[in-house]
């Protein structure tokens, strides 16, 4: 026999020796649940199961609170919405301290959110926010500035609240 012949011989009778010890395995598994005995009238089930995690949704209603500079200053107010599915906990913050800052210059800003009279703090988290399923809870935002005139340079000067909502 060439050694083509014989290497494909050897290939059969070792895959067939190797299919007749494995063919059985299946059958000394130990079944996940035992069969349910019945007689003529069997019945089971099966469970499905869905496990939801928690999620959140941020609806800025207002991006952008433009303030001008007037006798006697502006105030400006806007809102964002959360939607959750349990309670949740949010953190207000600001990119400049409560400061519009253009170039080197800062003017001063009063940002006060709140959730219906309840005021929300600035720079710190508070938890136990209520959520309705399928709804929204609404926080109104208003920020405040004084006159500023002659006092600061020309520019536009920026501030930013930011929302984070966690569980």
């Amino acid at each position: 026999m060439n050694k083509m012949t014989q290497a494909a011989l050897a290939a059969f009778v070792l895959g067939a020796c190797a299919t007749g010890v494995y063919a059985g395995e299946n059958d000394k598994r130990t079944p996940e649940r035992a069969p349910v005995g019945c007689g003529v009238d069997c019945k089971d089930k099966i469970d499905i199961v869905l496990n939801v995690e928690p999620h959140c949704d941020i609806d800025v209603t207002t991006p952008t609170l433009t303030l001008q500079d007037k006798a006697g200053g502006d105030t400006k107010t806007g809102s964002f919405k959360v939607g959750a599915n349990a309670l949740f906990k949010i953190n207000l913050t600001t990119a400049n301290g409560e400061k519009l800052k253009f170039a080197n210059n800062e003017i001063p800003v009063s940002i006060v959110t709140k959730r219906g009279g309840t005021v929300i703090p600035l720079n710190a988290t508070t938890g136990g926010q209520p959520f309705t399923l399928g709804g929204w809870t609404k926080y109104d935002v208003t920020a405040k500035v004084g006159e500023v005139g002659i006092n600061k340079p020309v520019g536009t000067y920026k501030e930013e609240l930011r929302i984070a909502v966690s569980f």
